[in-house]
């Protein structure tokens, strides 16, 4: 059995929030929100590849792989899907939650959590979100 599910950020007013966890193959999907909770709309770029990592509890470590905004793209004030593009910007508008989706490659068969992930993201300086105890579903 896991812990539970635990998200935190080093950016005042910035809200993260862990969704859910699926699986395809050897493909592993993190969904997470983003709220900015401030005076108007946040500025941000969020980095995958080598500012993204997932510790898995076999022990092995994954830079992140693919990273993708499920919002509308509105007047460019809303993260916008990029695929599996390395980052994604954009502004995060106060007050409304922004969904993403983390996709981690090739993980271990018999891994059946993330103990630790890291996000890095800029928002006029370099930040941290860490998402703990994430439980990776098996049939």
């Amino acid at each position: 059995m896991h812990g539970q599910v635990r998200c935190s950020t080093d950016y005042p007013d910035l809200e993260l929030k862990y969704k859910r966890t699926t699986v395809s193959g050897s493909n592993v999907y993190v969904d997470f929100t983003l709220t900015y909770h401030g005076k108007d709309e946040m500025e941000i770029r969020i980095s995958d590849g080598n500012n993204t990592i997932f510790y898995d509890d076999e022990g092995n470590i994954y830079k992140g792989q693919g990273l993708s905004g499920m919002g509308e793209r509105k007047n460019n004030n809303i993260i916008a899907d990029v695929g599996n593009a390395n980052s994604a910007y954009g502004l995060l508008p106060s007050g409304i939650p922004i969904k993403l989706r983390m996709l981690i490659k090739n993980v271990d068969e018999y891994a059946t959590s993330f103990p630790k992930i890291i996000i890095g993201f800029s928002s006029y300086g370099w930040y941290e979100m860490q998402i703990s105890n994430v439980p990776i579903p098996r049939e």
